[in-house]
């Protein structure tokens, strides 16, 4: 594995194990229109994709049924859901070890802007990071924004990070981190322990794959 000069992290199932709130969040959304989901295991598709692309796809809603269920989203999550969640175990400690060893990271999240920054603050990591993105608030209720959100944020966050972010790697638990560090020429770390599937990682192509956050270390730190 080649030495990178930055790290660019996913933020809901690489760091951070959100499901929970978004869950209850997102149930109490779809209550507001009538769809009443009762299986969590059904939602995990949601966590870490824009909520507009995953609503038009998983039940067909248009526009200004999206609007009202992420309206609702945003109600109960924004008051108690965004805490309703926790570090993956060890993360912390990859984080502090390759800042310490002088790499630079950075959060390149599908998740809007504010709520990352609020989160990694409440982790208690946020001083170990040069730059946290996400996306626009706007962009969960503009239909016109698509799965090439997360590309968007990756590039966003390189021009961030200054011309000497290369060589750089993304880490990311779905097929929207993998395909987002292809599109803007990044090598890619696919981590497992999150809530992306083994097979749409797989026919995404990551560079390298990481069980848990002891093998991640190993690759960003001792290339391996």
């Amino acid at each position: 594995m080649k030495s990178y000069t930055s790290v660019l992290f996913d933020l809901d199932g690489t760091i951070s194990r959100s499901a929970p709130g978004i869950i209850r969040s997102l149930q109490y959304g779809l209550d507001s229109i009538g769809i009443h989901e009762k299986d969590p295991s059904r939602l995990t598709r949601f966590i870490g994709p824009p909520l507009n692309v995953e609503l038009r796809a998983a039940y067909g809603l248009p526009a200004g049924q999206i609007e009202k269920v992420i309206s609702r989203f945003r109600e109960r999550y924004e008051t108690e859901g965004i805490f309703e969640c926790e570090l993956y175990p060890g993360i912390a400690d990859v984080v502090r070890d390759c800042a310490a060893a002088g790499l630079r990271l950075a959060v390149a999240s599908s998740k809007p802007e504010p709520h990352v920054q609020t989160l990694m603050r409440h982790f208690g990591i946020a001083a170990c990071f040069a730059v946290i993105s996400g996306s626009r608030i706007e962009d969960e209720l503009d239909n016109r924004t698509g799965a090439d959100n997360k590309d968007r944020v990756i590039a966003k966050t390189l021009s961030r990070l200054g011309g000497h972010a290369l060589p750089a790697v993304m880490v990311g638990d779905t097929k929207y981190d993998i395909l987002g560090a292809h599109h803007n020429g990044l090598d890619s770390i696919a981590v497992t322990y999150g809530y992306g599937s083994r097979e749409e990682l797989r026919e995404a192509g990551p560079t390298f794959t990481a069980g848990s956050a002891a093998d991640l270390r190993a690759l960003l730190l001792h290339g391996k």
